[in-house]
């Protein structure tokens, strides 16, 4: 049987680290101002955000989403599994008190248990290799959130809708973004949102699955999560 290549995803994003915005650098640079306010929205209202919680952003890249948010909590810890992104976030959040930044992924956050209130995944849970990966970030999560946390694991790819991407990456007219978009298609896990809840509940969760909101670009093959700890 042939060993499997697992592809190199901090590799990956400590090249991104180095483009020359955020929004490039995060691989959102064709998200406009509007789009990217929807998405501090629709965390902040997902996650129920009040001003005594402790966050944890997990997968924070840049750490913009972070900073967007840290006024509306006690505080926020945010961890990313490149190097390259956290040298960037720590650059963006020198300058905000209640915020701090170390590395960390989303099977291993590094963070100590029932420490957050909160927990940010935004668009993390397709970086992961199988299923088993995926059950092992929920456990993860579980981990850190205190008794009554809440997590948002926010713009999952929908195998139902994996053309519609296929579509949208063969109209672009640049060969090298075209290629590296269709070479990234089977290193990403594609899981359906049926499936991630009923994997969610296995693990103690309670779990609801949504469109990301049509305001933000990922719309049309992305669906949010959001779980709670079940009685």
């Amino acid at each position: 049987m042939a060993k499997e290549i697992v592809f190199n995803w901090a590799q990956f994003w400590d090249a991104k680290s180095q483009d020359s915005t955020d929004f490039q650098a995060t691989g959102r640079s064709i998200m406009d101002v509007t789009g990217f306010l929807y998405l501090v929205r629709d965390c902040a209202l997902a996650l129920e955000l009040n001003p005594s919680d402790e966050m944890l952003d997990i997968g924070c890249g840049t750490g913009q989403i972070s900073l967007a948010l840290s006024p509306f909590v006690n505080s926020v810890h945010a961890c990313d599994i490149s190097q390259g992104m956290i040298d960037r976030a720590q650059k963006n959040l020198s300058d905000v008190p209640n915020a701090s930044v170390s590395l960390g992924t989303i099977t291993d956050s590094g963070r100590p248990a029932a420490s957050a209130d909160k927990v940010l995944c935004y668009s993390v849970l397709q970086y992961l290799r199988h299923e088993q990966d995926a059950r092992d970030a929920f456990l993860e999560i579980k981990r850190v959130l205190k008794p009554d946390g809440r997590a948002f694991l926010a713009a999952n790819p929908d195998p139902a809708r994996q053309e519609a991407l296929v579509d949208v990456i063969n109209d672009n007219p640049d060969p090298k973004s075209k290629a590296l978009g269709l070479s990234l298609l089977d290193k990403t896990l594609w899981l359906a949102p049926k499936r991630a809840e009923e994997i969610a509940r296995e693990c103690g969760f309670e779990a609801k699955s949504a469109q990301v909101h049509p305001r933000i670009w990922q719309t049309f093959y992305m669906y949010d999560l959001t779980l709670w700890l079940a009685n």
